[in-house]
């Protein structure tokens, strides 16, 4: 039996301790004349000299290892799926080529890298590219295999990472939401938090959300729902060990279901999913367009996972204000020692959430995508009341309030009151593209004068805001409509954000739900051509 067949790939290595370059070839050594970017590879492998197939595999085929979130999972996962590593396990001169090759000038650290995990027997003992720190799930545990990272991708390098997620689906040319970054992963993009510039959290494995009830398998999958890929075969636990058996190979949120069969997986194309792919971007794909469903020989089945609540409260009732009172009794024995309710939000208004009880609070918001929505809470203290209120702007969908003690010794009864809020503003002229709007809440905050069409197309350099009265700058401008973000009904934006608003938009417009659409030719685009978004809030 040869060598690379009966030796696992037990590696001592560190997430992400090597980087790729785009060079001509990895191996620079001219011994080997054939390039790997000269090999058809369509032909018969068999017509492959080994030295050949070798400088293929390292040059084209072991940047896949980058998709999953270790590297030793992910060596797990070229084996059983690249065919020419099978091929190469099946040479009985494969070990002797790669000694060979290992013990000649190789020119860089990657190579020799690259060349000893084919070999099978490469220990790495480098500095870690990541420190451990502790992030939560929602019921306070700390998340296991959670290791802080900064992105080390350049903008430079967002084309060739995207270049290589096209090569193999050529359908998500156009599907990157956020370029490649290898700071996180899938799990940490899924399960802790979607913002790509602030989330500095590989997580290799997303098991603490499970096991500590934060989250329940749902067999009706809806928006916002976690899918998860179960694999069976080897992958590493604590210190790297490998064991056999089912794990979770990959997370991704569902934005459609599309009569989606959880239970069957031939109806995986049929849900759509938003996921970040190892350390390369984060794509909006189908539930089969993945390196992780078929086309891993070890797939075996999906599961989704939702949110674990203890109350569900639907607010509906538009136009007038909403009162949803409601308490909870954290006893000394909750071995949770927190309260999660579900907001079902029908109608997208100004609400003021208050909780309060005798002992400090610590209050949470979240969005579907258990995001938390910051809203600079208001802290007080009043005849021995503790009180916590939050002032959020929620449009329609799911949201979940987390409600606990700061001292998770305490017990008690919290109150939970939801009002929906109207504002009613003042509007201050500041500049002459924006104003201050004020309400009594003490929500305050500047916003961009609107005009109507008749003052912009006045020919004036000035035009009247209809809320401040002050003069708003509007006639340095193209006066070609098309060519600016516009919204369905007509409005549009001009460059210095000032608003040309039709009677339909204005009550959206103080709402805060005004949405304005890029124009084709100037949709907002990332460094590599992709599309980022295609309309905004305002």
């Amino acid at each position: 039996m040869l060598f690379l067949k009966k030796k696992l790939l037990v590696l001592f290595l560190v997430i992400n301790v090597f980087i790729f370059v785009g060079v001509s070839s990895k191996i620079e050594n001219n011994n080997y004349a054939t390039q790997s970017n000269e090999i058809d590879e369509y032909m018969d492998l068999e017509e492959l000299n080994t030295d050949d197939l070798i400088v293929l595999i390292v040059d084209n085929e072991l940047d896949y290892i980058k998709l999953f979130s270790s590297v030793e999972l992910g060596i797990e996962k070229f084996k059983v799926n690249n065919k020419y590593y099978g091929e190469l396990s099946n040479r009985e001169d494969a070990n002797e080529c790669l000694e060979n090759m290992i013990d000649r000038n190789i020119k860089t650290h990657e190579a020799m890298f690259l060349l000893n995990i084919l070999e099978g027997n490469y220990h790495l003992n480098e500095t870690i590219q990541g420190t451990r720190d502790y992030i939560y799930a929602p019921n306070g545990t700390v998340i296991n295999y959670a290791v802080y990272k900064n992105n080390s991708i350049q903008p430079s390098q967002y084309e060739s990472y995207h270049s290589e997620i096209v090569e193999e689906f050529p359908s998500l040319v156009n599907s990157c939401i956020s370029p490649a970054n290898d700071a996180y992963n899938c799990h940490s993009y899924a399960w802790y938090m979607q913002n790509a510039s602030s989330n500095h959290y590989w997580i290799s494995y997303p098991n603490s959300y499970l096991n500590d009830d934060s989250y329940y398998e749902v067999a009706n999958v809806q928006y916002g729902d976690i899918l998860c890929y179960y694999a069976v075969g080897y992958h590493p636990i604590n210190n790297n060990t490998l064991v056999y058996g089912p794990y979770i190979s990959h997370s991704a949120i569902i934005v459609d279901d599309n009569n989606f069969d959880i239970t069957n997986n031939d109806t995986l194309p049929n849900v759509d999913l938003i996921s970040k792919w190892g350390e390369y971007g984060v794509y909006e794909h189908n539930g089969d367009e993945c390196p992780y469903g078929n086309r891993d020989t070890e797939f075996q089945y999906v599961k989704a996972y939702r949110p674990k609540t203890n109350y569900s409260c639907t607010l509906s009732l538009y136009g007038s204000t909403i009162n949803k009172p409601f308490d909870t009794t954290l006893p000394e024995t909750n071995i949770h020692k927190y309260e999660m309710y579900e907001l079902n939000v029908n109608y997208s208004k100004n609400y003021q959430i208050t909780v309060s009880s005798s002992y400090p609070l610590n209050v949470r918001l979240y969005d579907c995508h258990m995001q938390a929505i910051i809203n600079n809470p208001t802290n007080t203290y009043n005849n021995g009341t503790y009180s916590v209120l939050i002032n959020p702007s929620m449009t329609t969908g799911i949201y979940y309030l987390r409600v606990c003690y700061q001292n998770l010794s305490n017990n008690g009864i919290i109150h939970t009151n939801i009002v929906c809020h109207n504002h009613s503003y003042t509007y201050t002229w500041v500049s002459y593209i924006q104003h201050r709007q004020s309400c009594s809440c003490g929500v305050t905050g500047l916003r961009a004068h609107i005009v109507s069409p008749d003052a912009y197309n006045s020919g004036q350099m000035y035009a009247t805001c209809l809320l401040c009265g002050g003069n708003a700058l509007v006639n340095n401008y193209n006066k070609s409509q098309n060519i600016y973000p516009s919204t369905i009904n007509g409005s549009f934006m001009l460059p210095n954000g000032v608003i040309v608003i039709v009677e339909e938009d204005i009550e959206a417009y103080i709402e805060g739900t005004l949405v304005f659409n890029y124009p084709t030719s100037q949709m907002m685009n990332n460094s590599i051509g992709s599309i980022f978004r295609q309309n905004f809030l305002y």
